[in-house]
């Protein structure tokens, strides 16, 4: 699986390298993100603010990069965990449908750091996910999204995303 994912993003890099380059449409956003966090025995959710940075390479390819900080706290068996901060590059294919909404596949690498207890952990890996933006006019959208951003031998953190996106 990992080298076909691998292979999936070589090919769109060479793909996006290739695309007219008078048709990028760079964008910036926020998105609220819950997490569904779970490492050995620990199981519980987090908030997290996220920026969202990238660009559209005509209407089928795109490039992201992401930042988010957990915002509160959870806890699982008297441990109290927390969010630290995650980051990670995504390339994205859109699937362009003639209509207000563009459903969209999106695969890289996360690294995240998390706070448990007196504790840091950190994990990192390939990610991927399935998400859906509605445009509310030429400039600014609205997204809802499904990422499994850590999925490795300690951790799998899936998060849920609601965000709005601005063109510029």
């Amino acid at each position: 699986m990992k080298k076909i994912l691998y292979g999936l993003m070589i090919g769109s890099a060479c793909t996006v390298a290739a695309a007219d380059m008078s048709d990028i449409t760079p964008y910036g956003g926020l998105q609220y993100a819950w997490t569904d966090f779970k490492r050995g025995d620990i199981n519980t959710s987090l908030d997290s603010m996220v920026v969202r940075g990238g660009a559209r390479f005509g209407q089928v390819l795109g490039a992201e990069a992401r930042l988010s900080t957990g915002i509160g706290s959870g806890s699982h068996l008297g441990e109290k965990v927390k969010n630290r901060y995650n980051y990670g590059a995504y390339g994205l294919v859109n699937l362009p449908t003639g209509e207000a909404y563009t459903p969209y596949a999106l695969a890289g690498y996360t690294y995240a750091r998390t706070e448990i207890g007196d504790s840091r952990q950190r994990d990192d890996g390939l990610s991927y996910g399935a998400g859906v933006d509605w445009a509310l006019d030429d400039i600014m959208s609205v997204n809802v999204e499904v990422l499994r951003s850590v999925r490795n031998d300690f951790t799998k953190q899936t998060v849920v995303g609601l965000g709005i996106a601005y063109r510029f």
